[in-house]
């Protein structure tokens, strides 16, 4: 049975959301309580891997070192659609929520990330709607080798007279 009103599906998934809020919010801060600088996110790594696994799915682990994925099949032909999200912190010692041995703080926000890739991995395989739609859902935690400021870290000066 397919579901063609849109908002109907739109209303299934943000229920599945909501539903998951209290544990995607967890996921966040606890992500968050423990900072990890780029190719060192083991631990959250782990967390996003433990909560992907709650809801059914099964993630590759260990991509460019600490990289996750894990993909949604719809099992009908469509386009790919990724959800990227960064596992990192960054250094930032003078944060009030920076780790004191590492200098590391998610103040670039990246623990928002993780959970609002969380949020949609939940509302596509928690709502009911993943019979209704095409194609495949990816949702990506990426390491420090896409950080841009890692990679714009040097140039910081260039321009700043």
């Amino acid at each position: 049975m397919f579901i063609t009103d849109k908002d109907v599906m739109k209303a299934k998934v943000c229920a599945a959301i909501d539903a998951w809020a209290a544990k995607v919010e967890a996921l966040a801060q606890d992500i968050e309580r423990e900072p990890e600088l780029g190719f060192k996110e083991t631990k959250t790594a782990a967390k996003v891997t433990a909560f992907l696994q709650q809801l059914g799915l099964t993630p590759q682990t260990g991509l460019a070192l600490t990289g996750v994925k894990a993909r949604v099949v719809s099992g009908r032909p469509g386009p790919t659609v990724a959800v990227l999200g960064e596992l990192d912190a960054i250094g930032c010692p003078d944060s009030c929520k920076a780790d004191p041995l590492t200098g590391a703080a998610h103040a670039c926000g990246h623990n928002l990330q993780v959970a609002t890739m969380a949020a949609v991995a939940c509302g596509i395989t928690q709502s009911g709607v993943l019979s209704e739609l095409s194609g495949d859902a990816e949702n990506v935690l990426t390491v420090g080798a896409v950080d841009k400021e890692a990679v714009l870290a040097p140039f910081s000066s260039v321009g700043n007279t």
